[in-house]
Formats: C-alpha cells, structure tokens, sequence
C-alpha cells in the first residue's frame, strides 16, 4: 500500500531525511533493475518495512517505493544511488499516498486516463491509501503489473489484470512511459542504387538494444536489416520506411516506424527513333501509334495523343478514334517508355493531319409511318446513319415534286395530295460530318379521309310544346368539317326540319325527339351520326282554383288541363302560406278540397300541380277573405 506512518511538514523534513538517508547509504553500488524480477534494491529489502525513506523520500517496501524505483531505474535508466528524477515532490508536488498520485499528476500536467502503456503507472483509488504499480505489459483486453506491499505483505507480486474485472486499475498515470518519443528517421534519395541511412529516433527506452527492418510499402524486405539499405529495381515506385524495434529483458519489443520517402526513382531509358502515327486523318477514321524504337528492349509504353499540341483527354491508348472536334487540327502522339530499374522517359511523334471531315452514310432508308389517308397524320422515321446523334430535317414529297412548307417530321395531307404517293426525304447532320441526304420509299395513293368524332351529337332543351329543341353536333376532331341537320320525330325524318333547332307544337305531344347530323368535307367520306331521343313531348297546362268560401271554410274546386292534349292526370298539393295543407289526386282532370276551422281574415292558398308524362308542372297562388 501507499506510504502511511510519517507525515512531515517544514523544515522537520529535511532534519528527518538526513538522519534517514544516512543509514540508507545513497553510495551504495549501482544496481540494475530488470522489469519481471523482484530486483527492488536490497538495501531497502532487507530492512523492516517503513523502516527507512528510499532515495526519493517514499517508505521502504511500500508500493510507491517500488513504483518509484522501477521509474527511476526502468523509465530513466538510472542505478540505485545515483541522481534521482522522479521523487516525493516530482515538478514541485506532493505526491505522498498512492491515492493522491493522480491528483498530483494531474496538477504537474502529466497525462492521466484510462489507456495501459509500457512503463505507466497504474493507481487505484480503493482503501485508506490507494496502491500504485508499475506496467510491465498489456493487451486489449489485459494489463500486467509489477507491484510492492499488495499480494504479498511488504514484498513483490507481478498480476495479470482483465479489462472490466473489480480488481482492474482505476487508471493510469503517463510520467514517463517506455516508447518511442521521436520516430525513426531515413537520409538520402530514394533512387535504385544510392543508399539510405536509418536514424533510430529518440526512446525511452534506458539499456535497450536496437534492430532493424526495411520496409517497402509497407512490405518488410527480405535481408534488409542493417542501419543502411541501397533500393533495386523490385522497389522501383515503392515508398521506402524503416521500422526499429528496441529490445529490453522483461518487456515485449517495442517497435517504431519512420516516415516513409517518396517513391524510389528508377534510372533512364532513351529514345533512339521517334514514334510514328499510321492511318488516315479524317473524322470517323482510327490513327495507330507505333513506339519507335529506346535504348533496351522489354520496355512497356504508354501513350498519350495530342491537338494541336494540347493533350487530348483520356486519349491515352495506342490507338485514337478522330472525334468531331478534332477536324482541322494536328495530331500527334507522346509514348513514354518505362521499364524496371529505368526513369521513364517521353518522345513525341510528327504530326498527322490536319484532321479532313468524315463522310457519313444512311444504313437504313428513312420510311414513311401512318396510313396516306386525307386527315390522317403521317410521320417520318429518318432511318438509321452510320454517325450516332446526328440531327436531321425533312422535306416530304407527292409524286416525287416537293410539297412547299412541308419540313417537320409529321405531315397531314390535304386535298391538293389526293391520289399522289408520298414520300420524305431526310437530310442528316453531324458535326465533323458532311451531310448526306436519303429519300424513303413512296407510300400508297394519299385516299379520301375519314372525319373523326370524339363525342357524338345530341339534342339539348325541355321538350314542352313551345320550348325550342337545339342540336348539338358534339365533337369533331377532323377540321373543316360542314354539318347538314335532320330532325326525326319517332325516328322518322320530318320534312322540313333541316335547321339546328325545331319547337315542338300540340301535335307533337307524347312523341320523341332527335336530331341526324350529316358531316361533310370536300375529299372525306361523308358521316352520318344520330343523337338519341328525347322524353315524350309535355304541354305546360292551365290551372284553375273556383273558391267558394264560407265562415272559416273554404272550398275549393281545382280544374288542370291543356288545348290538344289528353286528360291530366296526378296530384295537387294545396298549402297555407308554407305549410301543406292536402293533395287531392284529380279525376277526369278536376279536383273539390274543403280547408276547415280558418279563422277570420285573408288567407293565401298556394296550388301546385305536380304533372305528368304529358303535363308540366303548374303552380297558382290564391288570396281569400275569409269571414267569422
């Protein structure tokens, strides 16, 4: 556990430590601690426990007197009796018990968290005083420590500790960790031939020894273990760094990795004849890059093709497509030859060009779509051109001859077509490309056309002698179109009755109504459509109310009919003011109602006659004076 038995304060400290150094013996013969052995100094061993105050002013056999040796000893690399660094009042604080470590730490500025490391310090908070140990090793999931005063009563225990388990650390505390502080370092240039040199950096890592490992990309290479390392050909492109591993009995190895250099470079291969370009120089056509000839054979090639001195992008195979925006321009190649061991080196070859436009070709005639019928749209398909995305305008023909104004890929006969072939002639267009022109097949003979309806005609108003009937030709697509009427009663035409509207009289009661609406148009076949009937024709009759009044009575006798047409027939609400009152149903046309118990005054009496299948709707409003 922590130092516990002594508390000093003044100048009393200084009194105490001389009396207490003096038996300790700081001159004793160095010693030299090997972390995994109990090789905390014998002077301090052998006495009792807190019977003395070690060199760095802890108690004897006490777990901070441990930790601060194997500090002192392990993470500074100095013997026992020799100057002290870490001690009682390291950077001007009181470190004391195990369990103010952390906070005196934390107030020096030293690095305290949760993360194992070589050569820290691991402290618990647990108990009167705490416990510190010192870090031998750790993993992900475990640390190993050496300690003083825990397992073993004022003497030394090494434990394995899991992540997680009760007994595990509350943290840890960085004073002086055992790693490397600056990371290896290589001199020289990264060329096949010329050596590097590796610096193994700076560690604290005291009585360490060090080795060495070449590395490319990342790569160890085989037998390159010394302090120097001079690149081949196999490391050409490679980024060279060297990783330096520092031994130390008891501990694992701990290693650290450089920097890596730029790429090795390799040497030089040259050129002994330029490349050359074969094909011809037009637009559509493929050039060839042949390498010329270097200075060793095996070497690879790359290529990459210019215009006009500018490097054409993503153009870099042995061959080159000549795109439409290479036209006029000169084209030449650059091919850089590479090889093992050998700085890459470019030549560029004489031009070729400059680059002529391409001819295009129809592979496919352009074709005329629809049926050649007056009023029908037809459309031109262009075919299909030996240059994808090119453009294309039409001109449609009849017999051959053009048709004027007719440019646009649809085309709707008219009568001036009629009995002609028709034909379209497509001209394409491509940047690069000179224009071409193909014709397609002549259709049939353009025919009479057919007059298209949408929505067919009907008949619109009331069918009551008096009330004009209107026809309605519906909707018709074709244009241009000229509309006949015929008016049928029952279905058979009535002469006469050509005009769009007919009103019906008092002959036509009961009978239906429709209307035929013959569609012409010069050069299109004729249509006849018929709108459907309407109900039987109504009258609007009369309606009469002879009033016989008596006192708070009144008698009513109600008369409903029409000059032509048959009895009426239904009922007759009878209401006072809005409330109804009775509805008497009429015989022969004529109904009797008698209203009781009125009181004394005018009265108004509203009929409404509700028709029928021959008669309208009739209403009369009534005003009687009714006695006591």
């Amino acid at each position: 556990m922590g130092t516990r038995r002594y508390r000093f304060r003044g100048s009393g400290v200084m009194v105490a430590l001389a009396m207490v150094l003096a038996t300790v013996g700081l001159v004793a013969p160095p010693a030299i601690s090997t972390p995994g052995v109990d090789d905390y100094p014998s002077q301090l061993k052998n006495a009792g426990r807190d019977a003395l105050v070690d060199p760095w002013l802890f108690y004897n056999r006490e777990c901070t007197s441990f930790t601060a040796w194997r500090l002192n000893h392990d993470n500074w690399g100095l013997p026992y009796g020799s100057q002290r660094q870490f001690w009682n009042y390291y950077k001007n604080q009181h470190w004391g018990n195990a369990n103010h470590w952390a906070t005196a730490a934390r107030a020096a500025g030293i690095r305290v968290d949760d993360t194992p490391a070589v050569g820290a310090v691991a402290y618990w908070m647990s108990g009167s005083f705490g416990h510190v140990a010192w870090v031998r090793d750790f993993t992900s999931r475990t640390v190993t420590i050496e300690e003083y005063n825990y397992v073993v009563y004022g003497g030394y225990s090494t434990r394995t500790l899991t992540v997680g388990a009760s007994n595990y650390p509350t943290g840890f505390i960085h004073v002086r960790d055992l790693r490397n502080v600056r990371r290896p370092t290589i001199s020289g240039t990264p060329q096949v031939g010329s050596a590097l040199t590796a610096a193994k950096g700076t560690w604290h890592l005291p009585g360490a020894t060090y080795s060495y490992q070449w590395l490319a990309d990342g790569t160890a290479v085989s037998g390159a273990t010394g302090t120097t390392f001079t690149p081949t050909a196999a490391q050409v492109g490679d980024q060279i760094s060297v990783r330096v591993t520092g031994t130390l009995t008891g501990i694992d190895p701990i290693t650290a990795t450089s920097v890596a250099t730029a790429a090795v470079v390799p040497n030089t291969i040259t050129s002994t004849a330029p490349p050359t370009i074969s094909g011809t120089a037009q637009v559509g056509s493929t050039l060839t890059a042949a390498p010329g000839q270097w200075s060793m054979s095996g070497a690879t090639y790359a290529y990459q093709w210019t215009a006009d001195g500018a490097d054409i992008p993503n153009a870099t195979a042995q061959t080159l497509s000549l795109t439409p925006d290479l036209v006029d321009e000169l084209v030449t190649v650059k091919v850089t030859a590479s090889a093992t061991g050998f700085q890459s080196s470019t030549v560029e070859s004489a031009p070729a060009g400059p680059v002529a436009y391409g001819t295009m070709t129809n592979t496919a005639a352009p074709a005329v779509q629809g049926t050649p019928q007056l009023g029908t749209t037809l459309t031109a398909s262009p075919g299909q051109w030996s240059v994808s995305g090119a453009s294309y305008t039409y001109q449609w023909l009849a017999d051959g001859a053009r048709v004027d104004g007719a440019t646009q890929p649809s085309f709707v006969p008219d009568a001036t077509q009629l009995g002609k072939r028709l034909a379209v002639a497509v001209r394409a267009t491509a940047r690069g490309y000179t224009d071409q022109v193909a014709t397609s097949p002549a259709s049939d003979a353009v025919a009479a056309g057919t007059i298209d309806v949408a929505s067919g005609p009907s008949v619109r108003g009331r069918a009551v002698v008096g009330y004009a009937l209107r026809g309605d030709a519906g909707q018709v697509d074709t244009p241009g179109v000229q509309e006949t009427w015929q008016w049928l009663r029952d279905g058979v035409a009535m002469a006469g009755q050509t005009g769009a509207t007919y009103t019906p009289v008092r002959a036509d009661i009961g009978h239906r109504f429709s209307v035929q609406v013959t569609l012409s148009r010069p050069d299109f076949q004729t249509r006849q459509e018929t709108a459907a009937a309407t109900a039987p024709v109504r009258v609007t009759p009369w309606l009469t109310a002879r009033q016989t009044v008596g006192s708070g009575t009144v008698t009513l006798d109600i008369a409903v009919g029409a000059r032509g047409a048959p009895t009426a027939t239904g009922r007759v609400h009878l209401l006072l003011g809005s409330q109804l009152v009775r509805r008497p149903l009429l015989t022969d046309g004529v109904a009797t109602v008698t209203v009781r118990r009125l009181p004394r005054g005018w009265h108004t009496f509203h009929l409404q006659y509700l028709g029928d299948h021959l008669h309208t709707t009739k209403s009369v409003t009534l005003r009687v004076w009714v006695p006591r």
